[in-house]
């Protein structure tokens, strides 16, 4: 055990030596998307964001925003479920109506398409939000996707354009993807 521990530390010593320390992202407000309140640790980032569309009526909830570094790769990992009225709770892909069964497309809004409800991302090339994947459903409604940035925001939001019923948010975390190919020792 006491052999583990101290190769552990070596390693981590030299990765600490070798790669320097990981650089934080900063936060720094845009006027295209709400900076909510931000909990950084370490490499990582956690913010709320809020299914709410602002005022009253039609339009969707007012994009979060992270600050990145344009080329590096990203972990960006949603938990929890919000409720999106109509008797329908959604998390960052899957909705439940009246308890029903969790299911990509909202129960009832099927012409809506199977995006509706979705935590999506900015995309410039396209411009528009798209839903990546976050893969098969989560019963602790927990998700994680790569993500690479392509300018220095990842700006993110809740896709309902009906949003000013809707109430709670979803928490999102975005880390800076660590390598995860295993280390080498020795000659190269």
């Amino acid at each position: 055990m006491k052999i583990r521990y101290a190769f552990s530390a070596l390693v981590l010593s030299c990765v600490q030596a070798c790669a320097g320390p990981l650089e934080s992202p900063s936060f720094e407000p845009s006027s295209t998307a709400s900076m909510g309140h931000a909990v950084q640790s370490g490499s990582c980032v956690t913010q709320q964001v809020s299914a709410v569309a602002p005022g009253g009526g039609a339009g969707y909830p007012v994009p979060t925003a992270f600050s990145v570094t344009v080329g590096r790769e990203y972990e960006v990992t949603v938990n929890g479920t919000y409720f999106a009225n109509d008797g329908l709770y959604a998390d960052a892909r899957y909705s439940s109506r009246f308890n029903g069964p969790w299911q990509d497309t909202p129960a009832n809004y099927e012409n809506r398409g199977p995006t509706l409800l979705d935590l999506q991302f900015w995309d410039g090339a396209a411009s528009a939000f798209v839903s990546p994947n976050w893969g098969a459903f989560s019963s602790g409604h927990t998700y994680s996707t790569r993500w690479t940035a392509v300018s220095d925001q990842l700006r993110v939001r809740i896709n309902d354009d009906y949003a000013s019923n809707n109430s709670g948010s979803l928490s999102v975390t975005v880390c800076e993807a660590v390598d995860s190919s295993p280390l080498r020792m020795g000659a190269p």
